[in-house]
């Protein structure tokens, strides 16, 4: 019997050349399709669809997946059998069997992401791989008040990176905050939109121009 399964992964991006499969570079979907279709040891090869596409560097919290597996596994013995197989870099901190109709990229209601820049003097050697660096100074509160203005429907034409293949650059943002993280001496972007959109890629652009000196985490 085919089962679908809802996978949620946590992972580090730095050793990742982004999400969807790419010829000759290590990305977290065929990291996952490999152990995925080494547990089912069948001859039809098994594809994971993701809730979107991420860039190199991305690291996740819980991004969400799916795919149809040959064999009728319970939830949990498929959690315990992926992460056997993972890299240490990739987690399933989550397995559900669900509905045929779910889809990882169709039944998804928003995305977010947080930006992290770091405000020291230096850049800390061990926060490289997971914030911007940013030491000049910066005015927290007037950046709070234009945070606001990003929330709703926008058109993102100026962001786009030359030579994007998508027609539509209209996008709705539901949330945009900022804080200051003052023990850790950091400053955090947060935003949810519905990044319902051929490449997820494309979005995270939008929000890299708009947070220039930041690294990025997904839920």
């Amino acid at each position: 019997m085919t089962r679908r399964y809802k996978i949620t992964l946590a992972y580090d991006g730095t050793n990742f050349a982004g999400f969807q499969v790419q010829p000759n570079q290590r990305t977290v979907q065929s990291v996952l399709e490999a152990a995925v279709n080494k547990m089912s040891k069948n001859s039809d090869y098994i594809t994971i669809y993701g809730s979107g596409r991420t860039d190199a560097g991305v690291h996740a919290l819980g991004q969400v997946v799916h795919f149809d597996f040959p064999h009728d596994i319970p939830a949990e013995g498929m959690l315990k059998g992926l992460n056997s197989m993972l890299p240490l870099d990739c987690e399933v901190v989550g397995c559900e069997i669900v509905p045929n109709d779910f889809h990882a990229r169709f039944t998804t209601h928003g995305k977010r992401y947080m930006y992290r820049v770091s405000r020291g003097r230096f850049t800390n050697p061990f926060k490289r791989f997971y914030t911007g660096h940013y030491k000049y100074p910066l005015d927290i509160e007037k950046i709070k008040e234009a945070m606001p203005d990003l929330v709703g429907t926008h058109d993102f034409s100026s962001f786009v990176a030359s030579g994007s293949q998508t027609k539509n650059h209209v996008r709705t943002i539901y949330e945009a905050t900022v804080r200051e993280d003052k023990e850790n001496d950091e400053i955090i972007f947060e935003f949810c939109g519905n990044g319902t959109t051929r490449s997820e890629s494309w979005w995270q652009r939008c929000l890299k121009s708009a947070t220039a000196n930041a690294r990025c985490m997904i839920f």
